[in-house]
């Protein structure tokens, strides 16, 4: 369940079937109530807009969720310090539950997730600091009961900070712990530089300090600046990356792209009943979900079979629906309002979903839709290399699509979006175009 290299494209191999351990369901049950249904008392009395109208009814919602995210955290944090180290695939399960509860606090935006995302990987729990943040994570939840402070070690994907801690009221906030007399003397340092904007400051420091204090000044001065790029993309939308030098903008009013899940949620219904059901979304995302027993062991074949008669190769972007359990940036299957049941199917072997897109299709597609495309230059596709890559490709080349004035090249987040996110790719790449502002990606 691990990540692992992408293999070369193999029908009878890509897309077979993955199942997290049976013994580990009843524990999966137990938190996914927990981290994702505490506030489920109340569901009966809610409506759209209702928390924002009813203050007592705000409070008591918080109160429930972040009570029992705590909870399922609390358990986490007991099984992964007991004296046996958990299992491969109960660390992936832990994971993704505490990235559920980071997606919550989020509100599922990618836009605001990927500030939170360096691609490093995430220190192991003896590489950390884990004591020293756990005694943190119980005071801030006892000087303010009500709030939930998210250990950043345990999820995939928040790289900045060691706490990611909601508090109803207030801004969400990502807390630094530091432990030792001289760590704490270094972030003063830190805060007084910031505050002061003073440039002479750093000959100062250079001139008077060792070099393993300048060192981790500047290792703390880019952590703070990290955290101060966060919270102004959480509350102003727009911030300059401190490490990329780019300009990160999350436009106004929030712009709505087409989703796919009540098609996904109807493919599974369908699949219960005959034991197997297919379907395509924008005619160019295919589905296929598998229930009955011989179709969970062959399905992924019949799967490529039939994306590749309609263009899928090497190259079509495919993967399993329970992949999100272990990719970082991916809505894990708890977050992607799938009815229960279907959820613990999928982890746990009793239903398979295939997902992928034919690029052909969906050039198609984009022109039906009035979005014109074209394959890169040789002069293009050599500056795109030069960027790096993730751009996703049609006949070997970069591919860029057109609606009036406006031209982008397309990357592969488009997949991460359409796969794991369940927007609709035509609609994700006109929402891109209509947008005259750069969004954070």
């Amino acid at each position: 369940m691990g990540r692992k290299r992408s293999a070369r494209y193999r029908p009878e191999t890509t897309l077979a079937p993955i199942a997290f351990d049976s013994e580990l369901e009843t524990t999966a049950r137990q938190l996914f109530e927990l981290a994702c249904c505490g506030s489920r008392e109340l569901w009966h009395s809610m409506s759209p807009g209702v928390l924002l109208e009813d203050p007592s009814l705000r409070e008591k919602f918080y109160e429930l969720a972040n009570a029992g995210m705590f909870e399922a955290q609390q358990i986490i944090i007991g099984k992964i310090t007991s004296a046996e180290p958990p299992s491969l695939h109960a660390e992936v399960l832990y994971r993704a539950i505490c990235d559920s509860i980071a997606w919550q606090f989020l509100g599922d935006q990618l836009c605001h997730a990927r500030q939170l995302y360096k691609d490093h990987r995430q220190p192991t729990l003896a590489e950390s600091n884990f004591p020293s943040v756990i005694r943190v994570v119980d005071e801030l939840r006892n000087s303010s009961p009500n709030s939930m402070p998210l250990i950043c070690d345990l999820t995939s994907f928040v790289q900045v900070g060691d706490i990611f801690l909601s508090d109803p009221g207030k801004a969400f906030n990502l807390i630094e712990v530091k432990e030792g007399r001289e760590n704490r003397r270094i972030a003063q340092l830190v805060q007084f530089y910031k505050a002061s904007e003073c440039e002479r400051f750093m000959q100062v420091l250079n001139d008077t300090e060792p070099k393993h204090v300048v060192k981790q000044f500047e290792r703390n001065l880019r952590q703070m600046s990290r955290l101060d790029h966060f919270a102004a993309i959480m509350n102003k939308g727009d911030s300059v990356d401190p490490d990329t030098g780019n300009r990160h903008i999350i436009p106004e009013p929030f712009i709505e792209v087409a989703t796919w899940h009540q098609q996904l949620n109807a493919t599974i219904e369908k699949a219960k009943v005959k034991g197997w059901a297919i379907d395509t979304i924008d005619d160019c995302l295919f589905v296929g979900c598998y229930v009955e027993k011989h179709f969970l062991h062959g399905g992924h074949i019949i799967f490529n079979t039939w994306l590749d008669k309609y263009g899928g190769d090497q190259s079509s972007p495919r993967a399993r629906l329970v992949d999100s359990m272990h990719i970082p940036l991916a809505l894990p299957l708890f977050n992607r309002g799938l009815p229960p049941e279907a959820i613990f199917d999928l982890m746990f072997g009793r239903m398979h979903v295939c997902m992928g897109i034919s690029i052909p299709k969906l050039i198609e597609q984009c022109t039906k839709d009035g979005i014109s495309s074209r394959v890169a230059t040789g002069k293009e596709q050599g500056k795109l290399l030069k960027r790096g890559g993730g751009q996703v490709r049609y006949q070997g080349k970069p591919v860029f699509v057109r609606l009036g004035e406006r031209e982008i090249v397309l990357m592969e987040g488009l997949f991460m979006r359409a796969l794991f996110h369940g927007q609709k790719p035509v609609s994700v790449i006109r929402s891109h175009l209509e947008n005259p502002v750069s969004v954070a990606e």
